[in-house]
Formats: C-alpha cells, structure tokens, sequence
C-alpha cells in the first residue's frame, strides 16, 4: 500500500528541511511550500548533500503569504 502525501510548509527552512528528510527516508511523497519556486534547487541540494535524492516524490508550490490567492 502507498504511503499518502505530506505537506511541509517553509520548505526551505532548517527545521522543515530535516522533516522532509525524514519522511522521504520512510517512504512517504511530500509537497512543500516555498515563498519562490526559485529556491527548489537549493532545497533538492541540500537533501542530495544529506543523502536524499528525492527525485519525484518531492513536489513545490509557491506560497505568498502576503497575498490573499
């Protein structure tokens, strides 16, 4: 049986990006949030750099959150 998505909101952040690590690692897809989807690079980096290659378990989306929409 698939394991379901996980959000992470600030997926950019320390905290989040130990977070996302950890569930790739047990298996689960996980989306994240990110105030620009110019920093996707960065994150997948980071992860790569700890051991983790997401591939495409991991998802993005822009955040605004000084935007209503």
């Amino acid at each position: 049986m698939a394991k379901p998505p996980v959000l992470v909101t600030g997926g950019s952040g320390y905290v989040a990006g130990y977070t996302i690590l950890q569930l790739l690692e047990e298996g689960y897809p996980v989306r994240t949030t990110v105030r620009s989807l110019s920093r996707e690079a960065d994150v997948r980096a980071t992860l790569k750099a700890a051991g983790a290659d997401a591939g495409e378990r991991l998802s993005f989306v822009a955040a605004d959150l000084s935007a209503d929409a």
